[in-house]
This record gives structure tokens, C-alpha cells and sequence, in this order.
């Protein structure tokens, strides 16, 4: 290899080496691109919480889902915590709104900008006269600058009263294989600056 890339020192092949070795080239090249790119953010550590039981509400509140909460304590102060939330469940049928927020501690994140009365959400799904669960994901990249243990929850509300929202179960719930149970995960992942 007779030159670099200037910005990340990669091996760039000469002319007779496309000839003379390939795919040794190739292979160098790539180790480079790996080295230099994936290195910097790594995976420390991952938590994670399933709720398989069943939560309903009927407050135009937002309020804890029971069980659907996970702690980390992130090894440095500078690390990214990648939340992601798999939400499962539905609103009374055709009517009500099922809307979920992500919490860290008592700070509501990953939601949606103010704008007069409406609720600032992570996730919302009507029930258009559908009597199946919804999963909806939360996906977030959080910077929560701290070492101190930190726990990531969902909260929820039920946009219309009086109605109810139901979280890992239809809102119907006939005992039939039509209507399903589901299951509701928060998984953390704290990533190496």
C-alpha cells in the first residue's frame, strides 16, 4: 500500500495491487473501515424488562404502567443510553386513543413539541373499530449525563373519558384465539461515547 486517506489513515490500494493482491487489499481496507468506524461507540451494557400481565387506565392523566420500567447506572457520565420500547395494546374500540410517553426519572423525553392543549406524546394509536392489539415502538437515543442509577418507564393515557386503555391485551379480550395477550419491553443499551 503505497497511501493513506488523509482523514482516517485508511490503506489505499495502489494500481498493481488491484493485480498483484486483491484481495489482500480489499481485507486491509476493511479492517481500517472497521477499526476506525465501530470502535468509538460500543455496547457496555443492556437491560432489559418484559411485562406480560395486562394494565388498564381510564385517566386522561398520564400514569405509570406498572411493570414496565428497567434501571441502568451508566459507567461514565459521557455514555448514550439507546432506549427501546416495544408498546403493546389499544384503546376502547373505536373510540379512545391509547397515547404513551417515555419518562426518564420525572422528565418526560422523547416526545412530541408543545402546542396549546395537545398532550405531548412518545407514541399515540387509535383503534379504528380494530379489536387487536397494536405494538408500537419507541426508539431514542438519550444523553443522560450522569453515572447515577437512572430509570427509563412508560406512562400512558386514555385521551377520552369515560374510556379505558388497555396495555398488553385487546380491549375486547374475548376468551377466543381471535383475541390475543401480548407482551410490553423496555430495553436499555448504554453506548460508549
Amino acid at each position: 500500500m503505497a497511501t493513506t486517506t488523509p482523514n482516517y489513515g485508511w490503506p489505499v490500494p495502489t494500481s498493481t495491487d488491484y493485480v498483484k493482491d486483491g484481495a489482500t487489499a480489499i481485507e486491509a481496507l476493511g479492517d481500517a473501515i472497521d477499526a476506525t468506524l465501530f470502535a468509538k461507540a460500543k455496547i457496555l451494557q443492556v437491560v432489559s424488562t418484559a411485562k406480560s400481565d395486562t394494565f388498564t387506565t381510564t385517566s386522561t392523566s398520564f400514569t405509570d404502567v406498572t411493570g414496565l420500567s428497567a434501571t441502568i447506572t451508566p459507567s461514565s457520565a459521557t455514555s448514550k443510553i439507546f432506549v427501546l420500547v416495544m408498546l403493546t395494546g389499544q384503546g376502547a374500540s373505536g373510540t379512545a386513543s391509547l397515547q404513551g410517553r417515555l419518562m426518564r426519572g420525572s422528565t418526560a423525553i422523547a416526545i412530541g413539541d408543545a402546542a396549546s392543549s395537545r398532550a405531548r406524546v412518545s407514541v399515540g394509536n387509535l383503534d379504528a373499530g380494530v379489536t387487536t392489539n397494536v405494538t408500537t415502538p419507541i426508539m431514542f437515543l438519550d444523553s443522560p449525563a450522569t453515572t447515577a442509577s437512572t430509570t427509563y418507564k412508560i406512562q400512558i393515557l386514555c385521551n377520552q373519558t369515560p374510556n379505558t386503555v388497555f396495555v398488553n391485551r385487546s380491549s375486547t379480550d374475548t376468551d377466543s384465539v381471535q383475541f390475543g395477550r401480548g407482551i410490553s419491553t423496555i430495553t436499555l443499551m448504554e453506548v460508549s461515547a
